[in-house]
């Protein structure tokens, strides 16, 4: 009797200690089964995004990729993903300067950078980084990055992480091939 309820508690602790592993490493996981499956880079409607790892694809159509990147540490206790959405939009943009007239106005205050990528002669990419994500929930001592970026075609991508990973959404922006 008092064998079979040490091993039952001891079979409960088990799981407890695998739920809560498993749950922190969860997005590791996914990341190494993504790859493992994909490779390092996903195509949207014709245009060729890099996917390096830890980075993994989490939702994706025809016209829409979603990336995480699982991170263990985390924001205020709550287990946090850096996300990158790249969208391709059925139009390409006729006026990219009203866009970015736009987005000046939406970061007023919070505006950090403006960066501007060319991928091709003829492809740019213009972002803005600021913190819109601490103004719009009214967070301090946060180091949250907001990024739009828009193509002078149909490209629009945004991020929404920690300081650490803006320098990957670069790289990831950087590496973006039109027309594969």
């Amino acid at each position: 009797m008092f064998r079979r309820m040490k091993l039952v508690v001891s079979a409960l602790v088990i799981l407890l200690i695998l739920g809560i592993g498993g749950e922190l490493f969860h997005g590791m996981l996914a990341s190494v089964i993504w790859h493992w499956r994909n490779g390092d880079s996903i195509a949207v409607a014709g245009i060729e995004v890099s996917v390096p790892k830890p980075w993994f694809v989490d939702q994706a159509n025809n016209m829409v990729v979603e990336l995480g990147r699982p991170h263990l540490p985390t924001l205020r206790g709550i287990p946090f993903e850096s996300r990158i959405t790249v969208s391709v939009s059925p139009k390409a943009v006729t006026d990219l300067q009203f866009w970015e007239s736009q987005e000046n106005a939406l970061y007023a205050g919070t505006l950090m950078g403006r960066r501007e990528i060319r991928t091709t002669a003829q492809d740019r990419i213009v972002c803005f980084e600021g913190k819109l994500v601490q103004q719009a929930l009214k967070i301090t001592n946060s180091n949250l990055i907001t990024v739009n970026c828009q193509s002078n075609g149909r490209l629009n991508l945004s991020f929404t992480g920690t300081e650490k990973d803006l320098p990957e959404f670069y790289t990831i922006v950087e590496r973006i091939r039109f027309g594969t």
